[in-house]
């Protein structure tokens, strides 16, 4: 996983008439240090160690943000005792970081970079350094990079002053550890100046968007009215991505609750089966919805094979979901409530097995189909969530312990896998 290293340890001097009381990466944009918004960035594309390379006032710094753990990522200090300049800053860094290439972020600017194109680009091209950068109109401010159009090589750079357009570095890097490590220690180091110009195999890329820097009190002043609408979008996004974070977490607590609770159950159910396909029976399904889909799936694995490896005869199931004229012709003619049973009476034979699958437990055609397997001797096993009467009407209920539909049915796919695999086994495996 690719670590981060932000600099963030310069003096700030050009801010000092608005900014005297704190170094610049912890200027209020909006409603956050500057510092946050790029913490924030990196969380969303991926990034879960992040390592603040810091110098003057940094213990301000580790105070106002921490170990990270309020973005739910590891965030370590790499503190500059005298001034080294970026590379310098970087090198010391690096001792805090495991991996390679490493991304490094100047924490006095922000774009919206790709990290996966640059790691793309980075590793096709075995690049020793790979640079993010965007066109800009008025260019005069930065020092500008020349690229070989075919390749994607920096070919020049081009000092800071010159007039017109020009591609400038957003301040955004993968760089080799080799490269890192060959930094001269002792004196201040400028990435920008020191090492990347004298750098073989160095690569940029080049991204649109909105670029800022902070670095002077004009553009500090325009930073939050510039980026407010970069800024939303990544709150919009560190939202959702908490809203998915949080759903995930909840469908794997939920799956590990079923999966040990039903262990049991679905090695009796699996030994049901096994049971009634050596005596000549069959296995029967039903459902509605999402358990219609699972089924097919179940009766599709049966039929077919789930292992790719074992090379076996088919085995009867049969999806009373899938005939939509005898669906259809007896839920408009009767009643929807008793399409599966009509489906078991016509095909359930004494010996044979149901599976009856309903998320809540309390469908009253799966219900319905249960009530008459019952009556032809059917063996029957329930696929369900706790609370409805499905568990409480066949013979090996297999329980997912919730009531949230979607956490249900996510639960059941690998349960309905291992009862698949382990009836296959049980006939067919190696040691049959």
């Amino acid at each position: 996983m690719t670590e981060a290293v932000i600099l963030s340890g310069g003096l700030g001097l050009r801010l000092r008439p608005v900014l005297a009381d704190r170094p610049k990466g912890l200027a209020m944009v909006g409603d956050r240090p500057f510092l946050e918004w790029l913490i924030l960035a990196l969380t969303l594309a991926g990034v879960r160690r992040i390592v603040l390379a810091t110098g003057y006032l940094g213990e301000a710094i580790e105070h106002a943000l921490g170990d990270g753990s309020r973005w739910e990522i590891e965030l370590v200090y790499s503190h500059e005792s005298q001034p080294a300049g970026t590379g310098g800053a970087l090198r010391l860094a690096a001792g805090h970081t495991r991996g390679n290439p490493v991304l490094v972020l100047n924490g006095d600017s922000y774009c919206r970079f790709d990290l996966t194109r640059m790691l793309t680009l980075h590793g096709e091209k075995r690049a020793q350094a790979t640079m993010w950068l965007q066109p800009n109109a008025d260019a005069s401010r930065y020092g500008t990079v020349e690229l070989d159009a075919g390749t994607g090589e920096v070919t020049a750079f081009l000092e800071k002053g010159r007039p017109g357009e020009g591609l400038i570095s957003c301040g955004v890097y993968l760089v080799e550890r080799s490269v890192i490590e060959s930094i001269p220690e002792g004196r201040p180091v400028s990435l920008e100046q020191d090492v990347f110009p004298r750098l073989a195999g160095l690569y940029g890329i080049v991204g649109s968007g909105t670029f800022l820097d902070i670095g002077t009190p004009e553009a500090l002043a325009q930073a939050s009215r510039v980026l407010q609408e970069e800024f939303m979008s990544l709150q919009t996004e560190s939202r959702r991505l908490q809203h998915a974070r949080e759903y995930l977490e909840r469908s794997l607590a939920v799956q590990r609750q079923s999966h040990a609770a039903s262990l049991d159950a679905l090695s009796r159910a699996a030994d049901a089966v096994v049971k009634s396909f050596r005596d000549g029976g069959k296995l029967l399904l039903c459902g509605n919805g999402g358990s219609a889909a699972d089924c097919q799936h179940i009766a599709t694995e049966l039929v077919c094979r789930l292992s790719r490896d074992l090379d076996r005869p088919a085995m009867p199931a049969l999806a009373l979901t899938t005939d939509t004229s005898v669906l259809t012709a007896y839920g408009n003619d009767v009643g929807f409530e008793s399409v599966f049973a009509r489906q078991v009476e016509a095909h359930g034979r004494r010996g044979d097995v149901l599976v009856a699958i309903s998320t809540s437990g309390s469908s009253p055609n799966v219900l319905r189909a249960v009530e008459i397997a019952k009556q032809r001797g059917l063996a029957t096993i329930g696929l369900t969530g706790e609370g409805g009467r499905l568990a409480g009407q066949v013979d090996i209920a297999v329980v997912v312990p919730d009531r949230n539909t979607q956490h249900i049915q996510e639960s059941l796919l690998p349960l309905e896998h291992l009862l698949c695999d382990l009836i296959e086994s049980a006939l067919y495996g190696p040691s049959q």
